[in-house]
């Protein structure tokens, strides 16, 4: 009888410490976007903590709560450290959703298989809630984002915040462009691919130089 209740005491020690261990991370991907949900680190483990960043190629940490380390730390690895606090247990304000879409925005055109961290008290509520408004914006449904969260972080987003989550209504803010350029053309702006703006960038050095070797030889003869 002893013997079982330790075994179960055990249990519980080690499901605790899963939890409630500081700067436990959790990676959500969509639509090859990847964004990582931390809790509050401190100072004595942040080295294990910044090597747990880099592996998941962290180049953007945003802290949704009060700062308990050193961020010099972070930017000496190379990773640069945003500050959008707001209150715990609520929803973001507006100007916070909009820095923190604009800073997935430029990440992910910067680099496609880097991931966003963001972090607050115990990655549960403001930073989990960042994440389900990034996946509703790249297209997934209010019920089916909190699901996709709390399958991998248990007890994510309260009823305020979800309410909020309910009601807001996304703008494609986050879907991959399929066009990054333009042309003139007729005195309009024509989106071209990426890719044959390359093309056409490249050919148009080519006429360049053929049209200096030409004219060189015409002045020379």
């Amino acid at each position: 009888m002893q013997q079982q209740q330790q075994q179960k005491s055990a249990r519980r020690v080690r499901t605790s410490s899963v939890i409630i261990v500081p700067g436990a991370c959790t990676e959500i991907s969509y639509k090859g976007r990847r964004f990582l949900i931390t809790q509050m680190p401190n100072n004595n483990i942040m080295d294990s903590y910044i090597q747990e960043l880099i592996r998941y190629k962290v180049h953007t940490f945003v802290r949704v709560c009060k700062l308990t380390y050193s961020p010099e730390k972070l930017a000496n690895n190379g990773i640069k450290c945003v500050d959008l606090s707001f209150h715990d247990g609520l929803a973001p304000p507006q100007d916070v959703i909009d820095t923190w879409f604009n800073l997935v925005r430029t990440q992910f055109k910067e680099d496609p298989e880097s991931c966003t961290a963001v972090q607050c008290a115990a990655g549960l509520g403001r930073a989990p809630i960042l994440v389900a408004l990034s996946l509703m914006e790249l297209g997934m449904k209010y019920e089916d984002a909190v699901e996709h969260i709390r399958q991998k972080r248990h007890g994510a987003i309260n009823a305020k915040q979800l309410t909020y989550l309910e009601r807001y209504k996304p703008n494609s803010r986050l879907k991959i462009e399929k066009f990054e350029n333009y042309i003139q053309f007729c005195g309009l702006k024509v989106h071209v691919p990426k890719r044959v703006m390359l093309f056409i960038d490249n050919a148009l050095k080519v006429l360049r130089i053929q049209g200096h070797t030409e004219t060189s030889q015409l002045k020379s003869s």
